[in-house]
């Protein structure tokens, strides 16, 4: 079972949180080209931190996705919301302190988008200097270049240009759907099918890393 951080009591979390583990998903809010929803990033990232809690043998407490991150080079494609790097990293830090100040003696920052990589390496590290916190950064385990499951069971339509190609589009191709004109017209098929078809081995390894 989760144990989220916005379900418990101030002294739920104060009798919690010195021997828990504090999970802070990092996504993005961006444009994810003409077939995807700018919250693609956001959505992988808390999916997959949530599966991977569900099945660690860690004490944990989830924290709520930070929704917004570094995007700015897709603002002029538009449908983008970012933070400068350094307001990314400005708000990771008054995070992590608020967790020191709450009890809480180790966070682990889980990253769901590239542009948020350095900000996110650069608040674990600096957590650890100023709030005493025993912090450490990783990403969102990724697949390789093609999905495994959309060579096998997918006809492949013709690969779009520029953003969003197959590694952030295949986990979420619905089950069902047999051409690139079809999946552009189920939006809500794409978003749902997020926690149906990720893959096992992804949470797996997050999971396994908690621990440690």
């Amino acid at each position: 079972m989760i144990t989220r951080w916005t379900e418990l009591t101030r002294e739920r979390l104060t009798d919690l949180l010195p021997d828990s583990l504090v999970v802070l998903p990092v996504g993005a809010v961006e444009q994810h080209g003409p077939h995807l929803p700018t919250w693609t990033d956001a959505l992988l990232v808390t999916t997959v931190v949530e599966r991977a809690l569900d099945i660690t043998s860690a004490r944990t407490v989830l924290a709520p996705t930070v929704m917004t991150g570094a995007s700015d080079q897709h603002l002029p494609f538009g449908g983008t919301l970012s933070l400068r790097p350094e307001t990314l990293l400005a708000v990771l830090l008054d995070l992590a302190r608020s967790v020191a100040e709450c009890g809480g003696r180790r966070l682990v920052l889980v990253n769901g988008h590239g542009g948020n990589q350095g900000a996110c390496t650069d608040a674990a590290s600096a957590a650890v200097v100023r709030y005493g916190l025993s912090t450490c950064s990783c990403s969102r385990p990724r697949s390789g270049a093609t999905s495994t499951v959309t060579s096998r069971t997918r006809p492949a339509p013709q690969r779009p240009r520029g953003r969003s190609g197959w590694r952030p589009r295949s986990p979420l191709w619905p089950r069902g759907c047999r051409s690139w004109s079809a999946y552009c017209d189920q939006p809500l098929r794409r978003i749902g099918a997020c926690t149906e078809e990720l893959r096992p081995r992804r949470n797996n390894r997050l999971a396994a890393f908690l621990p440690e």
